[in-house]
């Protein structure tokens, strides 16, 4: 049955788009999954497995929700969780070549949900933001273009690469990105961050001062005040107003080119100036959708890539690569996928809403849906930023009476501020599990904390050389306004012992 064309012009400009985009899109995508995974891959054993962080136990007993669903609950081993991880790069490798790519973009979503939930203490925004991108990606031909499909495929392809597609997909996704942008700019601008970023224009002198952060060049940025001032306001204006080139009703193609070279701009500048993982490259890639057909038209007339790209044109599922797409747009891939993607997006809208104004806060007993498909969202960085920042000393005592830095691994007890407390962390997924673990609501994860240090610690030392006790001490800086001094503070998060504990410290805990 042949898809009818799709009539309303207007809609169909907002919410179309260029396969060859699409296929953009799905290599930067899979190569960041890939990426995604090799830097997860070295802290695996920490992470995900039950001789880490958080052995499955307690997990499933104490933090995790019925609603998440993870095939990495099976098993706690690090076998396991690596040949978990190998599928995983095997679907997204699937994925960017375009090979099955609506089962591959399937299984990477299916797998990328079950390891977020696995341990979401080493989650941040980003994450969240990956896997509401693959999820609107179930809902978009990824494959239609540049692709071993397109290649393999039969001459009746389901989409002509000279034709745009539109669906409820196609907007659900444009609507997801947009939603990422407009309620974090309404965050910003209700509630206590209103005075941080509008009223006082500090947003981001504070953000810029958490240095858990904050990189050199922030803090080169942090020295012309001038500056920091208008990137507070720059900052909120193209969260609130950026959006609208993506989605502009007038000159569409245009606008939306500035919008995706605007938003990757300020991602990359986030990125020069905080060390924030994945984030500003899920947000990035999120973005390259969006790129019009004229773009395209134009790189791929350039003689040398007219040159260069037939003879890597492999798949050979395209014959003039400048051919400009017509406004004859399929509704594809049914109306159960439409009816599915728009329902989904309606819950999405709703979650959002209720995250701002708590009163429009949707009923919990419609919270599972979108739990177990992981829909579920909240989009308030830095509303407003932290001021309660530090760093962390772990000052350990071994059998031997020898006095360690655990948090060092086993160098010097040193009290002193470090120069990059940004850096003093193994990777991203450690500095957001670390700064979770300062906050009061994720008290109860320290002990099982205490417990991996134990065991990581004296499974390589013997003997007299063995952990005994250890305290985590966060050196907490408050950010002054006006560029004052705040002296730190040694505040005790957790006291450990590995072996047992003593009669005269039990007495006083029982007191």
């Amino acid at each position: 049955m042949k898809a009818k064309p799709f009539r309303f012009t207007k809609l169909q400009d907002l919410f179309s788009i260029d396969p060859r985009s699409l296929a953009f899109f799905r290599v930067t995508l899979a190569l960041l999954i890939i990426f995604d995974l090799i830097v997860r891959a070295t802290s695996l054993r920490a992470h995900y497995t039950d001789f880490g962080l958080l052995p499955r136990g307690p997990l499933l007993e104490a933090f995790s929700s019925p609603w998440r669903i993870s095939i990495h609950y099976a098993s706690g081993m690090a076998w396991f969780q690596g040949l978990l991880f190998l599928l995983n790069g095997l679907f997204a490798s699937m994925l960017l070549f375009g090979y099955r790519t609506p089962l591959a973009t399937f299984l990477c979503w299916f797998f990328m949900i079950s390891l977020h939930n696995r341990n979401v203490m080493v989650l941040q925004a980003g994450d969240l933001y990956f896997h509401q991108l693959l999820f609107w990606s179930l809902f978009l031909p990824l494959g239609a273009s540049f692709s071993l499909d397109r290649q393999l495929a039969k001459e009746d392809f389901p989409l002509k690469l000279s034709k745009l597609f539109v669906s409820m997909g196609s907007a659900g996704f444009f609507l997801q990105v947009a939603f990422v942008y407009w309620f974090t700019f309404l965050h910003k601008i209700t509630g206590n961050a209103f005075l941080v970023w509008w009223k006082e224009a500090a947003g981001v002198y504070r953000a810029l001062h958490v240095d858990q952060f904050t990189t050199p060049f922030g803090y080169f940025v942090l020295g012309f005040p001038p500056l920091v001032t208008f990137l507070n306001y720059a900052v909120i204006l193209f969260e609130g107003l950026g959006p609208f080139l993506l989605l502009s009703p007038v000159a569409n193609s245009t606008f939306r080119l500035y919008g995706v070279f605007g938003f990757i701009a300020m991602h990359m500048g986030f990125n020069a100036c905080m060390v924030l993982g994945p984030f500003p490259w899920v947000c990035s890639i999120a973005v390259l959708p969006f790129l019009p057909s004229f773009f395209w038209d134009w790189v791929l007339s350039r003689r040398f890539f007219a040159r260069i790209v037939p003879k890597f044109d492999l798949a050979g599922y395209f014959k003039k690569l400048s051919y400009k797409p017509r406004h004859f747009i399929a509704v594809h891939p049914g109306w159960l996928a439409n009816l599915f993607a728009a329902v989904s997006l309606v819950f999405i809208l709703w979650w959002n809403i209720g995250n701002v104004f708590p009163k429009l806060a949707m009923p919990k007993h419609l919270h599972g849906y979108g739990m177990t498909l992981y829909l579920d969202q909240q989009w308030a960085m830095f509303s407003p930023p932290l001021t309660d920042d530090g760093w962390y000393v772990i000052p350990g005592k071994l059998r031997n009476g020898k006095e360690v830095d655990v948090f060092t691994d086993g160098g010097p007890v040193k009290w002193e501020k470090p120069r990059l407390v940004a850096y003093t962390y193994k990777m991203e997924r450690w500095r957001k599990y670390m700064m979770n673990l300062w906050l009061r609501e994720h008290a109860p994860y320290r002990q099982y904390y205490g417990r991996y240090l134990c065991r990581d610690w004296n499974e390589r030392h013997k003997g007299d050389e063995q952990l005994e006790q250890f305290e985590i001490i966060f050196m907490r800086e408050d950010t002054l306004p006006d560029y004052q001094y705040s002296p730190p503070q040694k505040v005790l998060l957790w006291k450990h012992w590995c072996f047992k504990v003593p009669d005269e410290e039990l007495k006083r805990s029982s007191k």
